[in-house]
C-alpha cells in the first residue's frame, strides 16, 4: 500500500512535488566507533527522515568487525537500505534527503 505525502519544498535540493512512498521502513546503519562526526551523522540521518516524513529503522554499528563487512575505508559510513550512500565525511543533510527520497522511490 502506498501514501502520497503533501507537497513539500526540500530546502537545498530545489524539489518541489508529490512523494510517493510505501508504509515500510527505511533501514538506516550509521558506521563508525561512535565518535562525535559518526553521531552528527546520525543526528542529520535522523532530521532528514523527519524532514521526509518518513518512518525508519535507525542502527548504529560500532564493532570494527561489523563495519569491515562493508565496502568503506573511512568512517563515518552511512547505508541506506543496505547500500553504502557515504563514508569518510559528514554529508549535508540535503545529500541525505536525496538519497532517503530516492531509496523509498526505489522501493515501488
Amino acid at each position: 500500500m502506498y501514501y502520497a505525502s503533501e507537497t513539500r519544498y526540500l530546502p537545498d535540493t530545489g524539489f518541489l512535488g508529490y512523494l510517493s512512498f510505501k508504509e515500510e521502513k527505511v533501514d538506516i546503519k550509521i558506521l563508525g566507533p561512535g565518535c562525535p562526526n559518526c553521531k552528527k551523522v546520525e543526528a542529520l540521518a535522523h532530521e532528514a527522515a523527519s524532514e521526509l516524513g518518513i518512518e525508519a529503522h535507525f542502527e548504529k554499528i560500532t564493532d570494527m568487525g561489523e563495519i569491515t563487512k562493508y565496502p568503506i575505508l573511512r568512517t563515518p559510513g552511512l547505508v541506506v537500505n543496505g547500500k553504502v550512500v557515504s563514508s569518510g565525511r559528514i554529508p549535508t543533510r540535503s545529500e541525505i534527503v536525496s538519497w532517503l527520497a530516492t531509496a523509498m522511490a526505489q522501493e515501488k
